[in-house]
């Protein structure tokens, strides 16, 4: 495995593997066809001229995401549900001293994530099992990552590659077997949210066509694109394109509606919401302040930081195991952790992940486990940078060899997409002071 480095701040360079030779990535396992390919006439409203040629009639397709009701069809077992049920899940353990040590680096890992179908994706979730990722044209995928993990060389296909909203999705969110779902045996499910302005919740554990069995499903929530979305205690936040912030919740008979609506959240897009506790969630947008707002306050206050950034706000994420700390990043090139006890100023700031002055693209920082350090890439950059929590110093920058539109952790494993195709990295670490 190829090192990224683990270089102190005095050190920081980067740790170039782009001249290795590329890996001979085999094809994507190629998933069913999300639904059959039928074409539909459009009526001429008037009669051709006499005497004129005879004309086809044009013809247009189908929108795969318009479903005929789910009585009409048949759902069989899908591919995730048997995938799941041939893996053994490996025991969950308490917490020990191991997994405080200090995150140094990453290194690369033997196996990769791969669809041709997914072009760009912007929001991924990872459970013990699944990974699942959405992105550009509406379009989802959901692989299979225990062999992966386990060290397994070489891709691996989708168990499930559909197109499941009309415009690119925001979030993508699995959720466990009593989250969010219907009934007891659905599972397991993934919420989607798309600019189409609609969240939906799907039971992957069925599959018609390609399709998954959809549950529950709304479009009424904003009257703008969806930019972002969380649930967490059945309690689903979304943010959006028409500056609101709406929090909803999943009915019995499978319909979801809103609890609250805070229709001028922010002056501006409302780019991102995650939840802190069942309670407390913090949104950022536009206007380039972050609000941190306790949902259980009937007069709406809430705290917020003025200016956060040079421009807007466009990513927040919560430390693990602090209810002050959060990193958030925007279209200038800093990353900033804010302690909310002290939120005049940011408690560090973190550059060098990406060269633009400005940035034009979103990007997504994540905390390793416990949060002794946070991970980023960068709009135009193909490296991976590293900064600690607790000191503020980059502990290692390294290049992985093509630019990461999303990332996400699971436990000590960084998983960076890129065009068609999820790579995989683990955190390495040591017993030294994070403070140091």
């Amino acid at each position: 495995m190829q090192s990224l480095g683990l270089h102190k701040l005095a050190q920081v360079s980067s740790v170039t593997v782009t001249n290795k030779q590329p890996k001979q990535r085999r094809p994507a396992a190629k998933p069913k066809d999300a639904a059959p390919q039928r074409s539909y006439s459009l009526r001429n409203r008037g009669k051709p001229a006499a005497g004129a040629p005879h004309q086809a009639e044009p013809s247009q397709e189908p929108d795969p995401t318009v479903q005929p009701p789910a009585a009409a069809r048949h759902f069989d077992d899908s591919s995730v549900i048997s995938y799941m049920c041939q893996q053994v899940p490996e025991p969950s353990r308490q917490a020990s001293a191991a997994d405080h040590k200090t995150t140094t680096g990453f290194s690369e890992m033997a196996g990769w994530l791969t669809d041709s179908k997914l072009a760009r994706a912007y929001s991924m979730d990872a459970s013990d099992m699944l990974l699942a990722a959405g992105g550009k044209n509406g379009h989802a995928s959901v692989f299979g990552i225990q062999q992966a993990l386990a060290g397994e060389e070489g891709g691996t296909g989708p168990l499930l590659s559909a197109k499941l909203h009309k415009s690119w999705i925001a979030d993508v969110q699995l959720l466990p077997a009593d989250g969010l779902s219907l009934h007891a045996a659905a599972l397991p499910t993934l919420l989607t949210a798309s600019n189409d302005g609609s969240v939906r919740l799907w039971d992957l554990s069925k599959g018609c066509e390609g399709m998954p069995l959809e549950l529950a499903q709304t479009d009424d929530l904003h009257t703008g694109g969806i930019w972002s979305m969380q649930c967490r205690a059945g309690k689903i936040a979304t943010a959006s394109k028409d500056c609101s912030l709406v929090v909803s919740g999943l009915c019995p008979e499978g319909t979801i509606v809103a609890l609250s609506v805070h229709p001028q959240q922010h002056a501006g897009a409302v780019k991102c919401t995650r939840w802190s506790s069942d309670h407390v969630l913090a949104t950022c947008g536009n206007d380039m302040c972050i609000k941190v707002m306790d949902t259980r306050n009937s007069n709406g206050s809430q705290q917020t930081i003025e200016a956060a950034h040079d421009g807007c706000v466009n990513c927040v994420r919560w430390h693990p195991s602090s209810e002050h700390l959060l990193v958030s990043s925007g279209t200038d090139p800093c990353l900033h952790l804010w302690d909310l006890r002290h939120s005049q100023q940011p408690l560090f700031t973190f550059q060098g992940h990406t060269p633009m002055s400005r940035c034009a693209q979103m990007y997504q920082a994540e905390f390793v486990p416990h949060g002794s350090a946070v991970a980023c890439s960068g709009p135009k950059s193909m490296q991976l940078s590293l900064y600690c929590t607790s000191s503020g110093r980059t502990i290692s920058r390294g290049d992985i060899g093509f630019e990461s539109a999303a990332i996400t952790m699971l436990g000590h494993t960084l998983f960076c997409a890129t065009t068609k195709q999820i790579s995989m990295y683990k955190a390495g670490s040591s017993m030294s002071d994070p403070h140091t």
